[in-house]
């Protein structure tokens, strides 16, 4: 799946992997209030799902036209 996925995509997965993971660890060392961490942690997985969304529109739409020239 990471092949197919064009360098904007990368950027945004890895930028917001990195975020879970820093905030996972603030929460964990009672740094930052859980429920702050929870909604960070909502609006990245928000994002993560939206950028999986994407790329599989343009999947389908790449699929598509396949098949409509055919």
């Amino acid at each position: 799946m990471l092949k197919m996925l064009n360098i904007t995509q990368k950027v945004i997965l890895t930028i917001a992997l990195a975020i879970l993971l820093v905030v996972t660890l603030l929460a964990a060392s009672v740094k930052i209030d859980m429920h702050l961490a929870g909604i960070i942690e909502i609006i990245v997985l928000l994002f993560i799902g939206l950028n999986t969304l994407a790329l599989a529109v343009v999947e389908l739409a790449q699929n598509i036209r396949k098949y409509l020239i055919k």
